[in-house]
C-alpha cells in the first residue's frame, strides 16, 4: 500500500513531469515513453540521493519508473494532440487564405477567372475523379479475374 501512495504521489510530483515532457520534447529517437520515463526517473533518483544523505540508492526507483513513463505516455499524448491541432490550423488558414484569393480573383474580372471554380467544386471533383479512377480500377480487376475463372473451368 506504501508503494501505490507513493506511485501516486511520484504520478502527481511537477518536478519529474517537468523532466518527462523536456526529454520529450528534447528526445527525437525511437521509443521515446521509454527512454524518457526512465531518464527523467534516474534523474529525479539521483537528485534524491544528492539531497538527502541518509536515501540510498533504487530505494523506490521501481515506482518512479513507472510513475515517469506513464506520465511519458500522457505527456507524449499531448505534444503530438498539440502539434496535429497545429498542423490542423495551420491548413485550415491556409485553405481560408487560398479560398479569399479565389474570391479576390474573381472580382477582379473575366480575364482573371477564367476557368476557375469555388473552392468546394474543385475540391469534389478531385475527389470524384479519385473515386471513379478506383471503382474502375477495381471493376477491370474482377472482370480479368472472371474471365481467367471461366477460361480455367472450361
Amino acid at each position: 500500500m506504501t508503494i501505490l501512495s507513493f506511485l501516486l504521489a511520484a504520478c502527481l510530483d511537477p518536478v519529474q513531469a517537468a523532466l518527462v515532457l523536456a526529454i520529450v520534447l528534447a528526445y527525437r529517437g525511437s521509443q521515446p515513453v521509454m527512454v524518457s520515463g526512465v531518464a527523467a526517473a534516474l534523474i529525479t533518483e539521483a537528485v534524491m540521493v544528492l539531497a538527502v544523505p541518509d536515501y540510498a540508492w533504487k530505494v523506490s526507483i521501481s515506482p518512479r519508473i513507472v510513475s515517469a513513463i506513464i506520465q511519458a505516455a500522457v505527456l507524449l499524448g499531448c505534444v503530438r494532440g498539440a502539434g496535429w491541432s497545429a498542423r490542423r490550423m495551420a491548413a485550415w488558414l491556409r485553405l481560408a487564405d487560398d479560398r479569399g484569393s479565389d474570391d479576390a480573383a474573381s472580382t477582379a474580372g473575366p480575364s482573371v477567372a477564367v476557368g476557375t471554380q469555388d473552392g468546394d467544386s474543385r475540391l469534389a471533383a478531385w475527389h470524384m475523379r479519385g473515386c471513379t479512377r478506383r471503382r474502375v480500377h477495381k471493376l477491370r480487376f474482377r472482370k480479368i479475374h472472371a474471365q481467367r475463372a471461366n477460361q480455367s473451368t472450361t
